[in-house]
C-alpha cells in the first residue's frame, strides 16, 4: 500500500537545501514503501534482491537517542536489543539523495522528491501540542516573525530556512495543517505496523530461531496491505 498525499506547496520554500543538509529524517514503513517505489522507477531494478541492495544503501539504522526519539518506543524496530530506527542515508553533502545544484529541477535538490518522506513534505510545520504565549517564540531567532498560524500548527522546533528570504510565508494554511495531520495518522498506523513485526521477532525468538535483520523489515514493509495488517490507511 502506498500512501498518497497532497503535493501542493503549503509554504514558499527558499530552496537553501539546509534541512536536507543537517536534518536526519526518520522513515515510516510507509515511506519505505514510497522509496522503495521512487527506486523502482527509475528503471535499474530487475529483481527483488537489488531492489533490498538499494534500500539497504539508502537507509541507516539509529539508536533512538541518537535521534531523541527516547520517549518514541512505538517508533522503536527491535532488531537490535535496545530498539533501532531507520532513516535516509547520509553522505558527506548530507541527505544521499540531495542532487548537485546544476542536476536540479523545479527549483528543488531532491532525487526523489515526488516520494519523499512524509516528514520532508510536512517541514517546516509540526503539531502544536502546547499553544505558545506569542509567535515569535516558534523559532529560536529573535529576528524572526514567525507567520500566523492556524490552530493546531506550530513550527518545527528546529526551523534551518533562512528567515531573511521569508520562505515561511503560508500559501495555504489548511494544506499546511492537512500535511501535518496526514503525517501524525500515518505515524499512527506505522506504530501499530512496527508492533506486529516486533511481535514476530519475539515470537521467533521464543522458537529459538534466528534474529530478524534490515532486509526482513524491508520485505515486510513492501509486503503489507491495509486489509491484512489491520493499519488505517492515511
Amino acid at each position: 500500500m502506498i500512501s498518497t498525499h497532497p503535493r501542493t506547496t503549503a509554504s514558499a520554500c527558499a530552496a537553501c537545501i539546509r534541512c536536507c543538509q543537517e536534518h536526519r529524517v526518520p522513515l515510516t514503513v510507509f515511506d519505505i514503501q514510497r522509496l522503495a517505489e521512487a527506486l523502482k522507477s527509475r528503471g535499474e531494478i530487475t529483481d527483488r534482491e537489488e531492489l533490498l541492495a538499494r534500500l539497504s544503501r539508502s537507509i541507516t539504522w539509529c539508536r533512538p537517542d541518537e535521534l531523541g526519539l527516547q520517549a518514541e518506543p512505538e517508533s522503536w524496530v527491535m532488531l537490535h536489543r535496545h530498539g533501532a530506527i531507520p532513516v535516509l542515508s547520509q553522505n558527506e553533502q548530507g541527505c544521499r539523495f540531495l542532487v548537485a545544484e546544476k542536476e536540479r529541477e523545479n527549483g528543488h535538490g531532491c532525487s526523489i522528491h515526488a516520494q519523499r518522506p512524509l516528514a520532508c513534505q510536512s517541514y517546516p510545520f509540526d503539531r502544536d501540542e502546547r499553544r505558545k504565549e506569542s509567535d515569535e517564540k516558534l523559532h529560536p531567532s529573535q529576528s524572526f516573525k514567525a507567520p500566523s498560524l492556524p490552530r493546531g500548527l506550530a513550527l518545527h522546533p528546529q526551523v534551518l530556512c533562512p528567515t531573511e528570504q521569508s520562505p515561511l510565508t503560508i500559501l495555504n494554511r489548511e494544506k499546511a495543517l492537512d500535511i501535518v495531520k496526514q503525517r501524525d495518522q500515518e505515524l499512527a498506523s506505522n506504530a501499530f505496523a512496527v508492533a506486529q513485526f516486533n511481535q514476530r521477532i519475539r515470537s521467533l525468538k521464543k522458537l529459538g530461531r534466528r534474529r530478524l535483520e534490515a532486509r526482513h523489515f524491508y520485505l515486510y514493509c513492501l509486503s503489507l496491505e491495509p486489509e491484512e495488517e489491520g493499519i488505517v490507511a492515511p
